[in-house]
């Protein structure tokens, strides 16, 4: 893999699109700038195809190929309310620096942005609100305008750091953890702690079951989180059609069954086949079938189970952990259409990316194993 050096073009081409895209999600959710929201995510779209076009770096693995003309095609069917997706497929195409150094600069950028928050909080410009939820919780802002939207701006920081290490030590997880227990402490996001903690214990988990028998660790590791992965989007599509079966939970999963019922109402066959409806939901997978239609539901299920299998193959383990960790908090959150959230672009990046590099902490694992043995 080549090593790219943190030379003006990187900056330009990479961190500077990363860092206006996490503007964009400050501005708009922290301190209501409408206005830049369009300026600024079209910066970073012209910034990434010039360094796209500059590099000559024109090979376009098929899955993004054929991601993107699905998004194209919900673009034309849907208009705007189907963009999300798009500037998704667009911005993975146009990332052409290697997965390490997207993770790097994206963990960079995360923690300078969490480091302006923190600057416009101290001079009360945005404010930790705090309020009473309708279950009763008392949360947190933490500069934005409510908990989930925070939860998942310092959660993707937190994310970043473990998966930015080509070694992940066990001081990285403790500050990792502790970090995540702070996030949850002031905004009482359960769903974006214990999917941090689920990321932590399948990397423990792998390390353990290396020290006995690396091969068969590996097979268990991979058929474990495709089944996870595969049950995630299986059970989602069903639910759409016995949801109204479950609202006996509707209070404990803070009336989100009730919003899930009216959405699956609202959007109907046309919805459930080619997307358009203008809800939003804190469910990653109604949001992408009742926004963009079936195909492309299904077609992200398919793209995840094969890019997991792939990542197995060359031991790229702690991004396997990442889109186990993501697509369960996206039981509860949306924020895997959201591209100014910056780990959203490295978990698609990771779907779609085909056969990645063997990492440096596959190699270090192994090397490990085989001095023991």
């Amino acid at each position: 893999m080549k090593i790219y050096k943190n030379t003006w073009k990187k900056f330009v081409f990479l961190d500077a699109p990363l860092l206006f895209l996490g503007l964009n999600y400050v501005f708009y959710n922290a301190l209501a700038i409408n206005e830049l929201k369009t300026l600024l995510r079209i910066s970073a779209i012209l910034l990434l195809l010039v360094g796209w076009v500059l590099k000559k770096e024109y090979k376009i693995e098929k899955t993004m190929l054929v991601g993107l003309l699905f998004s194209v095609f919900a673009l034309i069917l849907n208009g705007t309310v189907a963009i999300n997706f798009f500037v998704i497929m667009f911005l993975s195409i146009c990332v052409t620096y290697p997965l390490e150094a997207l993770v790097k600069s994206a963990f960079k950028m995360n923690v300078l942005l969490v480091f302006l928050m923190l600057f416009l909080m101290k001079l009360h410009i945005v404010n930790n609100t705090g309020y009473v939820s309708s279950m009763g919780r008392l949360r947190y802002t933490l500069g934005f305008e409510n908990p989930n939207v925070a939860a998942l701006f310092y959660s993707s920081a937190v994310y970043l750091l473990l998966v930015s290490q080509a070694k992940i030590k066990h001081v990285v997880i403790i500050i990792s953890f502790f970090a995540a227990c702070a996030v949850y402490y002031y905004t009482d996001s359960r769903t974006s702690f214990l999917a941090l903690l689920v990321f932590i214990f399948l990397e423990e988990i792998y390390r353990l079951l290396c020290r006995k028998d690396y091969e068969r660790a590996k097979r268990i590791y991979g058929k474990g989180a495709i089944i996870i992965c595969d049950t995630l989007f299986a059970l989602n599509l069903l639910s759409v059609f016995m949801i109204d079966k479950f609202m006996r939970f509707d209070k404990l999963l803070s009336f989100r069954i009730s919003t899930f019922s009216k959405m699956i109402a609202d959007a109907g066959w046309r919805g459930f086949f080619f997307g358009g409806t203008y809800h939003t939901v804190d469910n990653f997978y109604y949001m992408l079938l009742f926004q963009y239609g079936i195909f492309i539901y299904l077609f992200t299920a398919v793209a995840t189970h094969f890019a997991i299998k792939n990542m197995i193959k060359n031991e790229d383990i702690r991004y396997v952990a990442l889109l186990v960790g993501m697509l369960l908090v996206a039981m509860m959150e949306s924020s895997l259409i959201r591209p100014e959230i910056l780990v959203t672009l490295v978990f698609w990046k990771v779907v779609l990316a085909g056969k990645t590099d063997l990492s440096k902490q596959s190699k270090y694992i192994r090397n490990t194993v085989n001095e023991k043995q």
